[in-house]
């Protein structure tokens, strides 16, 4: 099945509605990591996660 669908080594896997779709990848999975980890290079890290939170955080934490 793979050959008739000219599936050679990576694969995109995606839900669309109750189907499983399978589908030959199309770039590398970690296409364009090296720029993006230059943009985050160049930019500040303070506050780098302060967008993010969780229950723990919130109700356990003590400050």
């Amino acid at each position: 099945m793979m050959e008739q669908c000219d599936i050679k080594d990576l694969v995109n896997v995606e839900v669309k509605g109750n189907a499983i779709v399978i589908e030959p990848a199309t770039q590398s999975p970690r296409a364009g990591w090296e720029q993006q980890f230059e943009l985050a290079k160049s930019g500040s890290e303070d506050n780098l996660m302060e967008e993010f939170s969780n229950d723990f955080d919130v109700s356990e934490w003590t400050w």
